[in-house]
C-alpha cells in the first residue's frame, strides 16, 4: 500500500540504524522527546528502541495519555468544531459539549519550563496537519531545542532521529519537516479560521502530569454558550488525585519510565489500569506493557523482566 509499505521496509530501517549509529557521539547521550502517543506506540511496536545506540534515548511525552474521556488535541478539535456549528444551524436543544481540547505547543512549553532535560522533539503528525509546523519554531529560536516533525510509520520515526541527531551534533536548532507527505509549514487554514469561529482560549487548564498550564486549552466562544455542557448543566471541577503507588505523573513529564513505576505490569495492566498512561490506549505504559509480552505472566515474572 503507497505511504504505508515503503515506509515498513525492514532492509530500508536496517540501513536508517546503520546511519544513527555511525551518526551519534559515543562521548554524549541524545534525550529525545517523542510528544504524541501514537509515535510512542509506532517506538515500542516496531522495536525501534532496539535499534538505537545505548546513548540514544527516548522519552515518552505527555501526548495521547492525556487523551482519556473527552479530551483531545488539535487534530480533534476541527471535527467538534464543525458539529457545534451544525447544531446551532439546526437549532438543536438538546446537544452539548464538554469541551477539554488542549493545545500541543502550550504542553510543550510546560514541559521545558519543568527542567525536563531534552535535547530535541519528535515533532506530532496529525497535531501539525492541522496546525503546522510554524508553532514549534519558537522552540528552536528561544530553547534552543531543534523539532523533526514526523509521521507515524517506522521509518518516519527513525528518519526524525536521524535528523535530530544531525541538528544536535551540528549545534543547530531548527524545526524540519520529515512529514512532507501531509504536513506544510501552514497547516490547514479552513480547519485553523472554523476553531477560531468556534473556539477561545481558556486562561488555564488542569494537566495530567503538567499540573495547571495557562493559556493550553480551548472553550466555547459566547456565541455558542448555548452548546456549553460546563454552563448549561453547572459542571463542577473535581481534581481527583493520582494513585500515591502510580508513577503516571513523572512518566508524563518525561522523567520515568514505565519500568521504573513499582506498580506497572503487576496491580497495574490493561485489564486493570491504575494511571492513565495505563488506561489510554495510547499511553506509554500500555506500549510498554502490549508490545512487551507481559501478558499473562505472574508479577514476579513481570517485575524480574523490567527491573
Amino acid at each position: 500500500m503507497k505511504y504505508i509499505d515503503e515506509f515498513r521496509d525492514g532492509v530500508l530501517a536496517r540501513g536508517v540504524a546503520a546511519a544513527i549509529a555511525k551518526e551519534s557521539r559515543s562521548a554524549r547521550e541524545y534525550r529525545l522527546m517523542e510528544f504524541c502517543g501514537g509515535h510512542t506506540h509506532a517506538i515500542s511496536r516496531y522495536g525501534i528502541a532496539d535499534l538505537l545506540p545505548a546513548n540514544v534515548r527516548m522519552i515518552h511525552g505527555p501526548g495521547c495519555p492525556v487523551c482519556v474521556l473527552p479530551i483531545g488535541f488539535e487534530t480533534t478539535t476541527p471535527p467538534t468544531a464543525v458539529a457545534v456549528r451544525q447544531a446551532a444551524a439546526e437549532g438543536l436543544s438538546n446537544f452539548s459539549i464538554l469541551c477539554n481540547h488542549v493545545l500541543t505547543p502550550a504542553a510543550m512549553h510546560a514541559i521545558l519550563a519543568g527542567g525536563v532535560d531534552i535535547d530535541g522533539f519528535v515533532g506530532p503528525a496529525h497535531v501539525s496537519t492541522v496546525i503546522g509546523y510554524a508553532p514549534y519554531e519558537v522552540f528552536a529560536t528561544d530553547y534552543l531545542k531543534p523539532v523533526v516533525i514526523a509521521g507515524f510509520e517506522p521509518l518516519d520515526v527513525m528518519q526524525a532521529i536521524l535528523m535530530l541527531i544531525r541538528q544536535i551534533n551540528d549545534g543547530r536548532a531548527q524545526v524540519e519537516n520529515e512529514f512532507t507527505r501531509a504536513v506544510t509549514r501552514e497547516g490547514n487554514a479552513k480547519a485553523q479560521a472554523l476553531v477560531t469561529e468556534v473556539f477561545e482560549l481558556r486562561q488555564s487548564f488542569e494537566w495530567r502530569g503538567l499540573g495547571t498550564v495557562p493559556s493550553s486549552a480551548l472553550k466555547l466562544r459566547p456565541a455558542y454558550a448555548a452548546f456549553d455542557a460546563e454552563l448549561r448543566f453547572d459542571v463542577p471541577y473535581v481534581a481527583v488525585a493520582d494513585n500515591k503507588a502510580c508513577e503516571c505523573a513523572a512518566i508524563l513529564r518525561g522523567q520515568k519510565r514505565p519500568q521504573e513505576c513499582a506498580i506497572f505490569g503487576t496491580v497495574c495492566s490493561p485489564d486493570n489500569p491504575v494511571g492513565s498512561c495505563m488506561v489510554s490506549s495510547e499511553g506509554a505504559c500500555a506500549a510498554y506493557y502490549t508490545y512487551g509480552r507481559f501478558r499473562g505472566q505472574s508479577a514476579s515474572e513481570i517485575q524480574s523482566r523490567v527491573r
